[in-house]
């Protein structure tokens, strides 16, 4: 059975038909890869949007993010398995009629063949070099794709890695705080102890005073009087010169939770720096990988318009001016070189999956550092408060002092308007209570060196990681 050329050029034509079925099949292919992409993206901003929630909360994000990635996969892989057994379907078909077309031209004349043999053979020479050009350009430019991949996954250990350090310095300055903290309680338990020191004086006095009262009214006396209206000055002002210390004492410990409480606003504002230093960084990071996975799917694309413009601009020439044996074998050809190219672009595809779900697993470790972060500011955020708790704590023993020495002062009063005195008795007492009060300023000279020296050490130690922090 003989076909004519009209015939012939309508079964290329429905060949050329199918051809480009398959073209619009890659594209969609194409297409729901930006998709996919585009989902990613909505699914990583989701994720940062939910990052103030709890850990739990966040926890469970995270699981369906990567459930909902790997459900995505796995549609993205059966579609393109789908589309794959489509194209070997179809490229059978088209074997098929080649060599049906094939059988119909080969009782075409002698003649006729032996001339559009050459003509083909010199025109499927060049044809194939260019498309074998195309190809290795498509090689090229997929390569250099790879490469820039590889690129942003080498930024990113490194990126992690200064994290990490930056997270471990932030938890040495928690332990340097919680420190500060632990000093901060004990100096507020020693005021305490001296508070009940002072009450227990305080005590002694009024049983000395009510003594005083009985021996004063049971003996008289100006002249012992005197002199213990003398000895009670010196004692007074011994007292007054305590107090005094007790009062700076104070002040400098307020000053120094104050300095505390500045340091530790400084540090959550570092913090607070660190984590918008982190999100920039991820949407960097995110938007370039999206710019260049968009850039290669367009070049791919380009370059598959390109080829099959090429094929079908050949395949409209071959009707038109050769025909015969030789031309339908280049067809062929042409078209088993046009499936290679759709296979490459089937593995670029499943590549820039990949790629997608390892920086989808690298973006969900950072949003782990980024929560571990968050625990971390919110245990310094408790530290401050039970510091300013201490400061206030602070506040009230220096009002009971000041109290404490209103007492004092109405004794001294009582004592002043006292007429008569018990001198030997009475000046032992005196002279006992004087080695009680130096033994107390010794002891609060002591608390004082040590926590100053306990308060350098902590700050010294605050600015310093502080300071690192900063530079680094």
């Amino acid at each position: 059975m003989t076909y004519t050329d009209e015939q012939i050029a309508r079964q290329l034509e429905d060949l050329l038909h199918i051809i480009q079925e398959e073209r619009n099949s890659a594209n969609q292919v194409l297409q729901q890869a930006k998709t996919i992409q585009a989902q990613v993206s909505q699914l990583v901003e989701r994720t940062q949007s939910e990052i103030s929630l709890s850990q739990d909360q966040v926890s469970q994000s995270a699981n369906q993010v990567l459930e909902q990635a790997q459900t995505i996969r796995e549609e993205v892989y059966e579609f393109v398995e789908r589309r794959k057994s489509e194209i070997l379907q179809v490229a059978e078909q088209v074997r098929n009629t080649a060599q049906s077309v094939q059988n119909w031209r080969s009782e075409i004349q002698e003649n006729r063949n032996e001339v559009v043999t050459t003509v083909a053979d010199i025109a499927n020479r060049e044809t194939i070099e260019k498309v074998r050009q195309e190809i290795e350009t498509a090689r090229t430019q997929i390569t250099v794709a790879q490469t820039r991949f590889q690129q942003i996954d080498s930024r990113l250990p490194a990126f992690g890695q200064e994290l990490q350090q930056r997270l471990a310095r932030a938890s040495e300055l928690a332990s340097q705080i919680a420190n500060d903290k632990s000093t901060v309680s004990q100096l507020a338990q020693q005021t305490d102890d001296r508070a009940n020191q002072i009450l227990q004086v305080q005590s002694v006095t009024q049983q000395l005073h009510q003594e005083l009262v009985s021996i004063v009214n049971e003996i008289g006396g100006t002249q012992g009087l005197e002199q213990l209206r003398q000895e009670y000055q010196a004692v007074r002002n011994s007292l007054s010169e305590t107090l005094q210390a007790n009062q700076q004492l104070k002040n400098e410990a307020e000053q120094q939770l104050n300095a505390l409480q500045r340091h530790a606003t400084i540090t959550h504002r570092r913090f607070n720096e660190i984590q918008e230093l982190i999100s920039t960084m991820q949407s960097a990071l995110v938007t370039q990988a999206i710019s260049q996975v968009e850039e290669v799917q367009r070049r791919v694309q380009l370059q598959e318009e390109q080829v099959l413009t090429q094929l079908r601009t050949m395949v409209a020439a071959t009707l038109t001016e050769l025909g015969g044996q030789a031309g339908l074998e280049r067809l062929r050809q042409e078209l088993q070189e046009g499936h290679q190219v759709l296979g490459e672009i089937q593995r670029v595809n499943q590549q820039l999956q990949s790629g997608i779900g390892v920086s989808l697993s690298k973006l969900q470790d950072m949003l782990q550092v980024h929560s571990a972060v968050q625990e971390t500011v919110s245990g310094l955020e408790t530290m401050r408060s039970e510091v300013s708790d201490q400061a206030l704590q602070v506040r009230l023993d220096r009002e009971a002092v000041q109290t404490l020495r209103v007492e004092v002062e109405t004794f001294s009063t009582e004592v002043e308007n006292t007429k008569n005195a018990l001198v030997i008795e009475l000046r032992g007492e005196i002279k006992r209570l004087q080695r009680e009060l130096q033994k107390l300023q010794t002891q609060g000279k002591t608390q004082q060196n040590m926590r100053n020296l306990l308060f350098g050490i902590a700050f010294s130690t605050a600015v310093l990681a502080l300071t690192l922090a900063v530079v680094h």
